[in-house]
């Protein structure tokens, strides 16, 4: 993420990070490289993943554990940034 679209997030009072901890209760990831991080913090946090292929988590860590996660692959680069928009707002909500 570039600082304008940090910044825009941040007017909309959401935080940016490139960290995971357990005090988050949703994560969208836009980034395709699987995280080498304790899957156990993950089981109460939503998760919507945008990447494509290899993702940002690892699948079978997510099953194994039973994580609320959604995969919507690549959803920015098949639409316009409006629909995209609209398809991640319905599903966050």
């Amino acid at each position: 993420m570039n600082d304008t679209e940090s910044k825009f997030v941040k007017l909309l009072n959401y935080n940016v990070t490139n960290k995971i901890e357990a005090n988050y209760d949703l994560i969208i990831n836009t980034v395709p490289c699987n995280f080498d991080i304790d899957y156990s913090i993950l089981k109460n946090i939503k998760i919507y993943d945008l990447a494509s292929y290899p993702y940002g988590f690892d699948l079978l860590k997510i099953e194994e554990n039973k994580i609320a996660y959604t995969l919507l692959s690549s959803v920015p680069a098949m639409y316009a940034p409006m629909s995209a928009a609209r398809i991640i707002m319905k599903y966050i909500v």
